[in-house]
């Protein structure tokens, strides 16, 4: 199934950094996601198996990282075969003008083994699934307002209103969106002891699901620390 990529100047700068790690690196860390116990289940965990294997060029971990995770997803969402992606990742490159699709032919096959892989698939599944929702959060703050009360003259403050606003941006089907929500110190209050549960919970069930043992992946975790 041909396909057609169109790379953005973050991508194109990921791949060549992949390219200037050569096909022996790569295959050297292909080998090393496919025997590492246990296996990476998260992007964090790829993230330090990539480092740990290619330390000497530590600015191309999130490079590769990225665009593994990404073809991975690509792949997985549209249904395509390796060759299928490798083949539109070529065409694109070759219409970028850039000296990257000249150095791709030597990095081509090492990336295709990564590619392949069934660890770097269930990651990117795992990954498509704790995000798999209409509506994600983009960012969320409570603004604290302070709102003078004057009196009926207007010749003095007699008092002030402290409240509250939580503003929340969400990207949905329809692109960015974002609601602004008035909240008393009691919800305030009740919304900290919702979060401190839901952290809870989170830890509880991958605690007990280790024991089965299951790997879990809590959504976002290790990508803000």
């Amino acid at each position: 199934m041909a396909i057609q990529l169109r790379l953005s100047k973050t991508q194109i700068s990921d791949l060549k950094a992949i390219v200037e790690l050569g096909s022996e690196t790569l295959n050297r860390l292909a080998e090393q996601i496919e025997t590492v116990t246990p296996p990476p289940f998260s992007p964090p965990e790829l993230n330090r198996v990539v480092t740990e294997t290619i330390r000497e060029n530590p600015e191309a971990v999130d490079p590769v990282t990225r665009q593994l995770l990404s073809f991975a997803s690509l792949r997985r969402r549209r249904g395509l075969e390796v060759d299928d992606v490798l083949s539109g990742l070529k065409a694109a490159l070759r219409d970028s003008g850039t000296e990257v699709a000249a150095a791709w032919e030597g990095t081509e096959a090492a990336f295709r083994r990564l590619l392949s892989s069934g660890r770097i698939a269930t990651i990117a599944k795992a990954l498509d699934l704790s995000y798999d929702y209409e509506n994600l959060v983009q960012s969320a703050r409570i603004v604290t307002d302070v709102r003078p009360v004057f009196d009926d003259e207007l010749s003095r403050i007699d008092g002030a209103v402290v409240s509250f606003t939580l503003r929340l941006k969400y990207v949905s089907l329809e692109g960015d969106n974002g609601i602004s929500l008035a909240m008393d110190k009691g919800d305030v209050e009740m919304l900290l002891r919702e979060c401190e549960r839901a952290l809870q919970k989170a830890t509880l069930a991958t605690e007990t699901l280790s024991k089965l043992p299951i790997r879990t992946l809590i959504s976002g975790a290790g990508t803000h620390e």
